[in-house]
């Protein structure tokens, strides 16, 4: 129990070590609230053509990555894989 209940509260070690290692214990990297939000809603579109045989071209999405997944199931909501 602190003295001051004003005072500002310490970090555990296991947070100590948290923020020392950019990484939490299971080795993943460790981010903000708003840079996890705005990391998990980033997927890259790959425009492409092919002038082969025919003149046809396509946009094909990046495969979310692990924490990108598992912000969207930490949500609750699906994972999306189209564009909007």
């Amino acid at each position: 129990m602190r003295t001051n209940p004003v005072a500002p509260a310490q970090r555990s070690a296991g947070a100590r070590a948290k923020a020392a290692a950019k990484e939490n214990q299971d080795g993943e990297e460790v981010r903000g609230f708003r840079e996890l939000i705005e990391h998990a809603g980033h997927t890259d579109p790959q425009h492409h053509a092919d002038h082969n045989r025919h003149a046809s071209e396509f946009e094909l999405l990046a495969t979310r990555l692990p924490t990108q997944r598992r912000v969207y199931r930490l949500l609750g909501a699906p994972v999306t894989l189209k564009l909007s």
